[in-house]
């Protein structure tokens, strides 16, 4: 280990453009391209999804009253602890001290209550929180616990009369808070002051202080709400969602909150205190670091002079964030990985294990000793991000935006699930009733009388047969802020949910003969019978063999079969069911063989078409990691100035990277297992054209013109335009522009379309309203002379016209209604 007082060594700045390193880099068992954040844009291929950041350190010297209780709990630590325990002592009065001294008040109080409760501190543990350690503190024994009691009593004597009995009673007056007016300067400059709208996110440690800023906020006039780990999941979930939506203006949160929880709202985050670890200050930047934030991002760190962790952050902090400023504040995501770079080059200790040296009165530690300088930072900062770029590569913009585009349209939303559970109930395999809780989106789901053998699966938490669930988080959400207490009773069942994936299994088992047996169904919007199969297959991703290291994957791939005739079997969109119906009253139509054979020779070549779309995804990933690793032994090794060390350290890396990829290559390995009829069903076309004049011709006519003439419209206006009409997905074309997108339904005319009108199918329906706003309706009428003329454009239709729609298998949609709507929007040009 070094000495205490040791410096770092000065490590010249090489001239070489070329990523240095001090360890050797160790590949995990892959190896995966990384993109800093910073990189991102947005759709336009030119905005940055992340703003930039700036941080500044806030020197607050505290005050004679602050530094007189510090050095006071101090003192304590030095007379009554036992040696072995006396530096984690100190650090726990100390921070919280500094954090506040309500803060060290309960400290106080709560080691006179359980003091000698444990026989001594104990191990250290790396992974401990705040909590544990102060446990430690406050239960450990005394070298003296009546007179150690005694004089916490006579200390707190002193404090309560500044702090007020309890936390609803602060003598503010008799308090003066070194920190609060630095920190509303700061607020002030950025816009936020009680009643402006603007909001704060405030980290500390502990939930002592928490409390007690959210009261001191509250008497500045703000509107503040603590997030602590004190409270359950469901609170934490409410006010972050209250936060959101702007009703309060300051949230305090202790690090139950540095992890996964958006609060983007606010762009100014002031850390009241430092937090132990260097991970935990990267967490909490990133809370309000994220896609969605409209503005630059400001962080303010309060550093309480005076203290023994003041003193050493004041250097640490102030050298850091002079390289993060620099690069408008990229490196905050990388902290931690950069000060490891710097531990691992010269053996400098960890940022806690110094901050205790630093605390331990008989080491004689020198502050500042073992600090990385500015320049060793920015050195390990250089290297690091040399090395990401070396293992990064270039952004396809163009299919980062289209993926995105495919998910946001790709969503299943609660319309959907709702859908589903309407069908199922209207099949009779379940009943489905709405439950008496705020606004929409509660049910009550039993097994129907005609189930007796059926039962709702137990991952529902049925009660006396019948099962509360809730299909929308946002109104869940609401109706517990509103009070109703069952609200949070409920089961959510979202499309990702695994109770709604126990639902579906369960019926799936039920109505497994059914399906196998088959049915007769209608279809309004086909215009000849036809035959329809489900169809499932395995297929196994990592396979290789019996090679116990060798991990699978194993995921199910499914396919809807439409024969039309033997010879034209094809695979099509899930959303082609919604356009189907019962026919209790049809005459079931028996299977034919050759019907079957085609279906199960077209499911085949799905099922291979899968298997090789997903395995050349994955080769092409090897082919770009093996491009990327092939620079590595040279990169990493061409500052070793020693030929026979750099030969040596080269093959080592070499042998490591053959390890990993053939790792990369069995984990790219797929296999496919032979696909299973599910079940099937026979259709019957029941199509009745909208306009019986129009002949086949015309019809085709039509819809070639008015897809024309509305591409042209809309690219004309701007927009990106992809014809997916015979994708299947319930719209005919995608238009992108920007970060908008328009999912749009063209329907054409020969004639007036005032007088012919239009339909919808199932398909598009539930298209339509799974994604409001994003779909659009275009009317093209008088196709006929070829150039076509454009009757009405509707964004979300299921809104524009919401007489109409209901779970049916096609929407009539009469010319007279066009025409309403058409003359309550006004003129579309």
């Amino acid at each position: 280990s070094r000495e205490p007082d040791s410096g770092l060594p000065k490590r010249p700045r090489s001239d070489s453009d070329k990523p240095r390193t001090g360890a050797p880099l160790k590949p995990g068992p892959l190896h995966f391209m990384r993109r800093m954040k910073e990189e991102l844009v947005d759709y336009d291929s030119q905005s940055l999804l992340f703003k930039e950041r700036e941080a500044q350190n806030i020197k607050v010297p505290m005050n004679s009253e602050e530094q007189r209780f510090y050095d006071w709990a101090q003192e304590l630590v030095a007379k009554y602890f036992h040696v072995r325990g006396r530096a984690l002592a100190a650090m726990v009065y100390g921070k919280r001290a500094a954090s506040s001294l309500h803060a060290l008040a309960e400290t106080l109080r709560r080691r006179r209550d359980k003091m000698g409760t444990a026989d001594a501190l104990g191990e250290d543990h790396a992974d401990e929180d705040d909590d544990e350690r102060e446990e430690r503190v406050v239960t450990a024994g005394s070298l003296n616990p009546r007179e150690e009691k005694k004089a916490i009593n006579t200390m707190l004597a002193e404090l309560e009369p500044l702090l007020g009995s309890s936390i609803g009673q602060l003598a503010l007056a008799n308090l003066d808070v070194s920190k609060w007016e630095p920190m509303l300067k700061c607020l002030r400059g950025n816009g936020i002051t009680p009643g402006s709208g603007q909001q704060l996110v405030v980290f500390t440690e502990y939930t002592d202080t928490a409390r007690w800023l959210v009261r001191i906020f509250v008497n500045e006039g703000f509107t503040a709400e603590e997030y602590s780990g004190t409270l359950d999941h469901t609170e934490r979930s409410n006010i972050q969602a209250r936060f959101m939506e702007g009703r309060f203006e300051v949230i305090v949160s202790t690090d139950a909150g540095n992890e996964g929880i958006d609060l983007q709202a606010a762009h100014v985050l002031v850390n009241w205190d430092i937090p132990w670890s260097l991970v935990r200050l990267e967490q909490r930047m990133g809370r309000i670091h994220r896609i969605g934030q409209k503005h630059k991002v400001n962080l303010y760190n309060l550093v309480a002079l005076g203290t023994r962790e003041g003193q050493a952050h004041e250097r640490l902090l102030d050298r850091l964030i002079e390289a993060a400023n620099e690069l408008d504040g990229k490196m905050f995501d990388s902290l931690n990985a950069i000060m490891e770079r710097i531990r691992s080059d010269t053996g400098a200790g960890e940022h806690e294990r110094l901050l205790r040296l630093f605390y331990d009165t008989d080491s004689g530690a020198s502050f500042g000793g073992d600090w990385p300088s500015l320049e060793q930072i920015r050195q390990a900062r250089d290297d690091y991000y040399a090395e990401v770029r070396a293992l990064s590569s270039k952004v396809d913009e163009a299919a980062a935006n289209a993926a995105r585009h495919d998910d946001h349209t790709a969503r299943v939303n609660p319309i959907i699930v709702e859908r589903f559970l309407g069908r199922i109930a209207a099949g009779g395999l379940l009943r489905r009733d709405s439950a008496p809780i705020g606004d929409e989106g509660f049910y009550y789901l039993s097994a129907s009388q005609a189930e007796h053998g059926w039962q709702l699966p137990k991952a529902l938490r049925p009660t006396k047969g019948a099962a509360l669930v809730a299909t929308r988080a946002d109104t869940r959400q609401k109706a517990i802020a509103d009070g109703y207490e069952r609200a949070a009773d409920a089961v959510m069942l979202g499309p990702s949910d695994p109770e709604l994936a126990a639902l579906v299994h369960g019926l799936r088992e039920r109505v497994a003969p059914e399906m196998w047996q088959g049915a007769t169904l209608y279809d309004e919007s086909a215009r000849e019978d036809y035959t329809l199969f489900v169809y499932e297959c395995g297929i196994t991703e990592g396979s290789n063999g019996s090679d116990p290291r060798h991990r699978e994957r194993t995921t199910t791939a499914s396919w809807l079969i439409r024969v039309d005739r033997p010879g034209s079997a094809r695979p099509v969109s899930w959303d082609t069911l919604p356009n189907l119906a019962a026919a209790p009253n049809l005459t079931p139509v028996p299977l034919a063989p050759d019907v079957a054979e085609a279906a199960e020779r077209r499911a085949v070549k799905a099922a291979d078409t899968e298997r090789n779309r997903r395995a050349a995804l994955l080769n092409g990933w090897v082919k770009q990691l093996s491009s990327q690793l092939r620079r590595l032994p040279n990169d990493l090794t061409d500052q070793i100035a020693d030929k026979t060390r750099r030969t040596a350290a080269r093959a080592r890396i070499d042998a490591t990277i053959r390890l990993r990829m053939n790792d990369a290559k069995t984990a790219a390995r797929v296999v496919r297992g032979e696909p299973r009829r599910i079940g099937w069903a026979h259709i019957v076309a029941l199509a009745a054209h909208d306009d019986p004049e129009e002949n086949a011709d015309e019809r085709a006519n039509s819809e070639a013109v008015s897809m024309r003439l509305v591409t042209d419209l809309l690219e004309g206006d701007g927009w990106r335009v992809e014809d997916v009409h015979t994708e299947g997905r319930g719209y005919d074309l995608h238009a992108v522009r920007g970060s908008e997108q328009r999912c749009v339904e063209v329907k054409g005319r020969a004639a007036r379309a005032s007088a012919a009108g239009i339909t919808l199918t199932g398909g598009e329906l539930a298209q339509a309203a799974q994604l409001g706003d994003d779909y659009w309706l275009y009317v093209v009428d008088e196709c006929a002379d070829g150039t076509g003329h454009l009757y009405g454009a509707w964004k979300n239709p299921i809104q524009t016209f919401p007489g109409g729609f209901t779970d049916i298998p096609l929407w009539r949609l009469p010319g007279s209604e066009l025409k309403a709507a058409l003359d309550k929007q006004g003129d579309i040009s």
